[in-house]
Parts: structure tokens; sequence; C-alpha cells
């Protein structure tokens, strides 16, 4: 690493036009770092530093990007969240040649992947259906069954028209008799 007081020099040399030797040996350093110091003045880093990004209370590039409270929304929204934030901290590392934030926030990204496919499959299962565990499926088919077993102490019929009704159910279990 260079000094400050180099690093100014070798700009000032090579922006008075003289050549990455000359700045070099009246710097004295070598002609590569002159040529590194040259391409920077040219093309200069972005201001991005290395690391993670902005966690959600600090302010974002996006003004429309809402800052997600992990205290009071539901997992599916703050998953979605460090997902974006880890996409956009991949982002930037790579922009920025960090090679090693690069492949960190790939790799958390690899993990939430699952976890949002995981939680957005349970949340269009939770609006169409009712879930319960096959134990306690029987548990209430058995109830059921012997509830109509009581109740049909004789043949069920239609309150309309008299007519016996036949209960079964759905599966291959014979017809609930008296």
């Amino acid at each position: 690493m260079i000094s400050t007081e180099k690093r100014t020099r070798i700009f000032q040399l090579l922006r008075e036009g003289h050549s990455l030797g000359s700045a070099a040996e009246q710097v004295g350093v070598s002609k590569t770092t002159v040529a590194k110091m040259r391409k920077q003045m040219i093309n200069p880093p972005d201001p991005v530093r290395p690391g993670r990004p902005p966690g959600p209370s600090a302010p974002t590039d996006d003004p429309t990007a809402p800052a997600v409270d992990p205290t009071t929304a539901d997992a599916l929204t703050v998953v979605r969240d460090l997902l974006r934030e880890t996409v956009d901290g991949y982002r930037v590392a790579k922009a920025a040649n960090d090679s090693s934030n690069a492949t960190k926030f790939a790799r958390l990204s690899a993990l939430l992947v699952p976890a949002l496919a995981r939680l957005e499959q349970q949340e269009a299962n939770a609006t169409d259906a009712i879930v319960i565990s096959r134990s306690d499926l029987a548990a209430k088919k058995a109830r059921l069954q012997g509830i109509l077993t009581r109740l049909a102490g004789d043949v069920p019929r239609c309150a309309d028209c008299g007519r016996a009704i036949r209960v079964s159910w759905a599966d291959t279990d014979p017809e609930v008799t008296p």
C-alpha cells in the first residue's frame, strides 16, 4: 500500500503528462503501480464498500422499496425482503469485484430460495384447503362412523318423500347399516 502523499504525487505527475516510467522513477514506485493509479484516475472505483447491504432501517437507493419490520411482518414478506437484500448485496459485491462477498451473498440467496418456495406453497395451500393429519382424519372418521351408526338405529328416510337413504363413505368402506 502506498502512502497518500505518493498517490497524490503520482496523480499530479500523470495530469502534467509525464510517462509511466518517468512518474514511477520520480516517486520511487514501479511502473505497474503507476499504471494501476492511472487506471483508477481514468475509471475511478465506485464509492460502494464491500460487505453487507444496508439493513431495513437504513435508507436504500430505491425510495419505493418498503422497509420491512420483521417483528410485525409475516414470514413470507420477511423472507422475500431478505432475498431481495441478498441479491442486491450480490450485485454490489460483483460490481466492486469483491468475489468473497459475492460468494457469501450467493450462498445466502441459495439458502433463502427453498424457504421462500416452501412459504409460498403454504400460502397457496392455506387459501384452498384445510390441512388435517392422517391420524386426526382417521380418528374423526371413526368418530363420525360411530355417530352415524347410533343415529341410524333404523333406516334413515328422506323427510320429503319417505324414501330410504343410503349412507356410505367415499372410500372403499362398506355402507353404514344399523
